[in-house]
């Protein structure tokens, strides 16, 4: 599940308190961005701040370059860029009914983490 953490650059600088944030340090994450047009997209990375302004600025996919701004609605730790990369294969496969299901989800567990602390 997601690795969130409070006071992420990138949360901050949206100004979003919905935005899902992790710890930056060069991990590999697998993340789901919804783009202005209410479409999603899947990818990876191991600089969120960095890909995410890119995605924003329009020199990132060439699926969100048209589709912009975007929003982070998701993401998840993954071990390697190996184990980011079968876990984008798997959630490009899966339906956007089930999509919006896994970006529910974290937010249960976002929300309930949140209540707990």
């Amino acid at each position: 599940m997601c690795n969130v953490v409070d006071g992420c650059d990138v949360c901050m600088r949206m100004g979003n308190e919905k935005t899902l944030s992790i710890n930056i340090e060069r991990v590999w994450v697998c993340y789901i961005l919804q783009c202005a047009d209410d479409t999603l997209y899947c990818g990876i990375t191991n600089n969120m701040e960095k890909r995410l302004a890119a995605h924003n600025e329009g020199v990132a996919a060439k699926y969100t370059r048209a589709r912009g701004p975007v929003t982070m609605v998701w993401i998840e730790n993954c071990d390697d860029k190996s184990a980011a990369l079968k876990r984008e294969v798997a959630i490009k496969r899966l339906t956007r009914e089930k999509k919006l299901a896994l970006i529910k989800s974290s937010w249960v567990a976002f929300t309930a983490q949140s209540v707990s602390q």
